[in-house]
């Protein structure tokens, strides 16, 4: 499970990076973060590992990028969805404080959003990585 969490962020590191170096010479960083979505969707969905796909990545008002998840063998009667946040979230955090392709929607003080959804389709959990968790 942790070496496809790490598949998962470099997958999506390596997305975003190419789309985003070139993006982030403008001054809006919304319309930035539009164009990283839609490079990022260009190859979704996605499958990241054995548990979990990448559906799409949307720019949201407010400087917010979102990267929309399935949990392919999940089902959301059947898991503890806090333990779930336990595992992920610091992983999460870690990634965007420290991967170089973040470094420019950290300059731009970008927040992250992670979104997982059960293979039905039901809503899990959001995580979010707003500036004051990765500074």
């Amino acid at each position: 499970g942790f070496a496809a969490v790490f598949a998962l962020f470099y997958v999506i590191g390596n997305f975003a990076g190419e789309a985003i170096i070139g993006v982030f010479k403008k001054p809006d960083i919304e319309k930035a973060l539009q164009e990283t979505a839609q490079e990022i969707n260009k190859n979704c969905p996605m499958i990241i590992d054995s548990e979990t796909q990448l559906d799409n990545a949307i720019a949201l008002p407010g400087n917010i990028i979102q990267y929309n998840y399935t949990l392919i063998n999940v089902v959301k009667e059947t898991i503890n969805i806090e333990e779930i946040r336990q595992f992920l979230e610091p992983t999460i955090i870690n990634y965007v404080k420290t991967q170089p392709e973040m470094k420019v929607m950290r300059d731009n003080k970008t927040t992250f959003n992670y979104s997982y959804r059960d293979k039905e389709g039901v809503f899990l959990m959001l995580i979010k990585v707003s500036p004051n968790l990765y500074e």
